[in-house]
């Protein structure tokens, strides 16, 4: 299944002027109520959360690879897990995952999203479902992901959930 999300996003600009978007309306306002251009920004950011989540629920090494910006510097904190540092380091947790993982399914709930300078962070609730070497495991954490913005995408640079 796909990844859902639920709730309202903030965003922040350069400005530090502060606009929501309202899920159901799907419109991004500034404390004035007018719509403004930078939604684009924000559902970008968006897009590429979801993508994230779709790559995990996908159980693909190699979609998951195609989140992540091509830095040794990612990082990623799984839950229960130390930090894991470098590209190859993180995707290898990945791998392992989804090795030992035959289902899995997200629902991203709270999803509130800050951009500045080329740097997007979203902070969200993951509920979480999966089965795995015959079990199956239900829960939620919170999770920070954040993107950086390098040509013209929204790549992944540290995911922390716990």
């Amino acid at each position: 299944g796909a990844a859902r999300r639920r709730g309202t996003e903030c965003y922040t600009n350069k400005t530090g002027a502060s606009l929501e978007s309202d899920e159901s309306s799907g419109l991004v306002t500034m404390d004035s109520g007018a719509r403004t251009d930078l939604e684009e920004e924000l559902e970008a950011v968006r897009q590429a959360n979801r993508e994230f989540y779709r790559a995990i629920e996908s159980l693909d090494p190699d979609r998951m690879e195609r989140v992540w910006l091509d830095s040794p510097n990612v990082q990623c904190v799984h839950p229960g897990w130390g930090a894991l540092t470098g590209r190859e380091t993180v995707l290898e947790s990945w791998r392992r995952i989804f090795a030992h993982t035959s289902y899995i399914e997200f629902e991203v709930q709270n999803e509130v999203i800050w951009i500045e300078n080329g740097l997007a962070a979203v902070s969200n609730t993951e509920v979480m479902r999966s089965a795995s070497q015959g079990q199956t495991l239900s829960g939620s954490v919170h999770a920070t992901n954040v993107y950086r913005k390098e040509a013209g995408r929204w790549r992944l640079v540290i995911h922390h959930a716990s």
